[in-house]
């Protein structure tokens, strides 16, 4: 007769281990993350408030002003907060936004600009409420790039990956 054996089964072993790599797999992926994006990053940070907080200032002068409509008047052009005549710059003489809120700094510190794009994109947009279609016409894009915030997230993108693209633009 055999002695009492001590110990752990092969397939107990096999168990703990196949545990120990699911768990430094998440470890893995939550410590270092999917993105170079990381959360305590001060620049994406800022990234991310300016640009919900140009969405906010477009919501709430659509919302708010005596004439809603004023944003797509076709005097106004594309350009940056610094151009009155541009459809940033009169949300900032309008107050509902400040000219520090529509820039961001790219990965070497040199400043961008978000201007508004008026897409004139009515078609695409049937069935939605008026307001929602107005807030959808309006994109944000980066400084004298074509590069479309709006677009991209409308295409599944996260902030991250915007990000990710937006750090490595020239102003």
């Amino acid at each position: 007769m055999r002695g009492k054996r001590l110990g752990f089964s092969m397939a107990a072993l096999l168990v703990i281990a196949g545990l120990l790599v699911v768990v430094a797999a998440v470890g893995y992926s939550m410590y270092f993350g999917n993105s170079s994006a990381t959360p305590g990053d001060p620049k994406f940070e800022r990234f991310k408030t300016a640009y919900a907080t140009v969405r906010a200032g477009v919501a709430c002068q659509l919302q708010m002003a005596p004439d809603g409509e004023a944003i797509f008047v076709s005097s106004l052009n594309n350009g940056t907060a610094s151009d009155p005549s541009s459809r940033i710059g009169m949300l900032v003489e309008a107050g509902f936004l400040d000219c520090p809120t529509t820039q961001v700094e790219n990965e070497k510190g040199e400043p961008l600009s978000f201007r508004l794009y008026d897409t004139g994109d009515q078609a695409a947009l049937a069935g939605l409420p008026d307001l929602n279609k107005k807030l959808q016409r309006l994109h944000v894009r980066v400084s004298a790039t074509e590069f479309d915030i709006d677009e991209k997230l409308g295409k599944g993108a996260t902030l991250e990956k915007v990000w990710d693209s937006v750090k490595t633009l020239n102003p």
